[in-house]
């Protein structure tokens, strides 16, 4: 599969079709923790309260899913854990 770029007004913009995709599994990932933590089951798409809570747990840990997803976005796992926690905490 060959990655394209967006068209973006500024090239330093431009993303890859690739990255576009692991930036939104991250935000689901992040969308799921939330809607465990909020005790919204059921309220992010399909996950049952069991992927919720593994999201949740993932992120406040920095797990396995949280750091592969991380690493394919060149992303401190880490540091979107602390931020993660620090969201929770602000809400």
């Amino acid at each position: 599969m060959e990655a394209r770029n967006v068209d973006c007004e500024d090239p330093a913009d431009r993303i890859t079709g690739e990255r576009r995709l692991w930036a939104e599994a991250l935000g689901q990932l992040l969308r799921d923790g939330i809607a465990h933590w909020k005790g919204k089951q059921g309220a992010s798409g399909g996950a049952t309260p069991t992927d919720l809570e593994q999201a949740f747990d993932d992120l406040c840990r920095a797990g396995p899913m949280t750091r592969y997803v991380c690493d394919r976005l060149e992303v401190d796992a880490q540091t979107v854990a602390e931020q993660f926690i620090r969201y929770l905490e602000a809400h």
